[in-house]
């Protein structure tokens, strides 16, 4: 009966969906074509590279040359993995979803295993170094030290929950040995393959998620902070524009520029979701999460801002 009832509900809001479609085509064609302009211009560049090579990485058992060169460094000070230790190294570099596509690779590889993969969601959440010194710098009218206290208001968070959770995580180095008998040009063709199916993945959650949120603020007579809100929630690089464009301090972009960015969003979760959907790795943690990052990130960004500001100017 409940399965029924959310089926009815799923079809009513879709029929609503649809009939919106219709009736405003200009406003669909104008979303899918800002979606197409920021992947194109922001997300692609600077994701299509790292998606390559963090999957050569990772088919090259890469973590396992890491054991020779940083294995005591990792075991002692980290307690964890050195796999674990490479998926938050590629996930800081690259940003999301790839991090789930590379706890998926290494789980499918059995380099990792259910409860490792799990966990590593949770702190692996991290966006792309350049989209945060790059585009939210634009947002900002290129201040970049305002997008610095973004990033690290943004990225320590994610330390902290590696600290909470690593109790759990398991050390294992000895399980993988690197993999002498790959055939390189179809690992790189496989890699590229991959990536432009995650772009395309990518591509189409934006696109959804725009579309949504531009026919429910333009059917609701709703003010500038649940424009906002509605907006960040659904996909964050709109919401991180349109909260450019208001009129309100820039401690206030800052702290809550750090809070969208760490909650993601649900185009970014739905990502997320589409790496893990048919296997055993679990989201549920990486949503909790989510929110406790958002929260301290929003702490954390308020905290900097005002030390930097007291003490520097």
């Amino acid at each position: 009966m409940k399965k029924n009832i959310k089926n009815i509900i799923i079809i009513i809001f879709f029929i609503y969906l649809l009939a919106n479609v219709l009736m405003n085509k200009e406003l669909v064609f104008d979303s899918f074509k800002q979606s197409t302009n920021i992947l194109i211009n922001n997300l692609a560049p600077s994701l299509f590279p790292m998606f390559i090579i963090s999957e050569i990485l990772i088919n090259y058992n890469f973590g396992t040359y890491l054991t020779i060169i940083l294995g005591k460094f990792i075991n002692k000070y980290l307690k964890i993995s050195s796999n674990c230790f490479l998926l938050l190294i590629l996930s800081i570099l690259s940003g999301f979803p790839s991090s789930a596509k590379n706890i998926r690779t290494m789980y499918e590889s059995k380099e990792i295993n259910k409860e490792e993969a799990s966990l590593l969601l949770t702190f692996t959440h991290f966006s792309n170094p350049l989209f945060i010194l790059g585009v939210i710098t634009s947002f900002l009218n290129n201040n970049q030290t305002l997008s610095i206290i973004i990033l690290i208001s943004h990225y320590l968070p994610n330390f902290i929950i590696l600290i909470l959770m690593r109790k759990k995580l398991t050390i294992n180095n000895s399980n993988i040995k690197p993999n002498y008998k790959l055939n390189f040009p179809k690992v790189l063709m496989s890699a590229i393959s991959n990536s432009v199916s995650t772009l395309l993945m990518i591509l189409g959650t934006l696109s959804f998620f725009l579309i949504l949120s531009e026919i429910l603020i333009n059917n609701l007579n709703i003010n500038t902070a649940t424009k906002l809100i509605i907006k960040a929630t659904l996909e964050v690089t709109q919401g991180l524009s349109y909260l450019s464009s208001l009129n309100i301090n820039n401690i206030y972009k800052v702290i809550l520029s750090s809070m969208f960015l760490s909650f993601g969003g649900f185009c970014i979760h739905f990502q997320i979701i589409s790496q893990i959907n048919d296997t055993d790795i679990s989201y549920s943690p990486f949503f909790i999460f989510r929110v406790f990052h958002m929260i301290l990130s929003g702490i954390l960004s308020f905290i900097i801002y005002t030390l930097y500001f007291s003490l520097f100017t």
